[in-house]
This record gives C-alpha cells, sequence and structure tokens, in this order.
C-alpha cells in the first residue's frame, strides 16, 4: 500500500493549532508502518547466528618432510575439537600443536586411510595463537591432507 503524501504546500495545522484531517491520516499511516517495520525488525533478532560456530582450517603439503610447518594467524578464538588426516600415498605421524604445545590426545596417523583425531585437551586458541603441524615418521607421504575443524565464541559488538 503506497501512502501518498499532502501537497506539501498545505498548512500542517490551521490557525486554532489542529492538525489538518489530511495530514493527521497520513502521519498515523506512517506511524503504523514504522511501528509494523519495528516489529519485525524485532522478530528477525530471534534468528541471529548462534554465538558459538563451527570453523574448518586445511593445508596441502604435497612431499611431506620430518619438519614443523608454521602457520602463523590462521586459528580464530576458540578450541580445536578435531583433527582429520590423509596422504596419497606413504604414511607419517602428524601432531598439530598451538604455540608450540600438542594438542591434547594422540597424533594422527596419516596414511591411504583418513584419520579422525578428538582432541579434547590443550586445544585453546587466542587471537594470537599460532598454529604448526608436525610430522614425524615419514615414510614417503605425498600429499598429505590436514583439515581441523573447531568452534569459536562471536564476540558481541
Amino acid at each position: 500500500m503506497t501512502i501518498n503524501p499532502p501537497d506539501p504546500s498545505s498548512r500542517v495545522v490551521d490557525q486554532a493549532q489542529r492538525i489538518d484531517p489530511v495530514w493527521d491520516r497520513f502521519l498515523r499511516n506512517m506511524w503504523r508502518r514504522v511501528a509494523a517495520l519495528d516489529t519485525r525488525a524485532d522478530e528477525t533478532d530471534t534468528s541471529k547466528a548462534d554465538a558459538t560456530q563451527t570453523w574448518v582450517w586445511s593445508t596441502l603439503i604435497q612431499t611431506a618432510a620430518d619438519v614443523t610447518y608454521d602457520f602463523p594467524n590462521v586459528c580464530p578464538n576458540g578450541t580445536i575439537e578435531d583433527v582429520t588426516t590423509y596422504c596419497r600415498s606413504g604414511t607419517c605421524t602428524v601432531t598439530v600443536n598451538i604455540d608450540d604445545t600438542a594438542l591434547g590426545g594422540s597424533a594422527n596417523s596419516a596414511s591411504t586411510t583418513i584419520d579422525r583425531t578428538y582432541h579434547g585437551t590443550r586445544n585453546a586458541m587466542t587471537d594470537e595463537s599460532d598454529l604448526s603441524v608436525t610430522i614425524t615418521s615419514n615414510a614417503s607421504a605425498l600429499d598429505l591432507t590436514v583439515v581441523i575443524r573447531g568452534t569459536q565464541t562471536l564476540e558481541a559488538s
């Protein structure tokens, strides 16, 4: 429904300071419209994103070596929930570290079979945390994929 405004050159109030009926109707309709929009905006507030969000980070190391690969500033505030590893051929052991401290739980055994390990301790990150992936016991691992999943809590602004 379109609300047409009164003629802008017309008076809003008469000499007795009463609002003109045309302007009164226009302003009341506008007020109802604004109130309806406010109500709809309140309704959408209930569909805000959850404060806790899932995130995923991954890397591909084409030819793995027995070294530590550093990935500074890639993780958000939050926790690492699990690490999944896989390689096209060969095998190796993968340890994920936050600020040079290994995640709790066991390391991943990367091979042609997907290995998903859950980490329930020593898995908290801050904005300044650095992530590293340490490869050991490498036996010609090629196309090593490391996928890290976690959760983060969004900050209210």
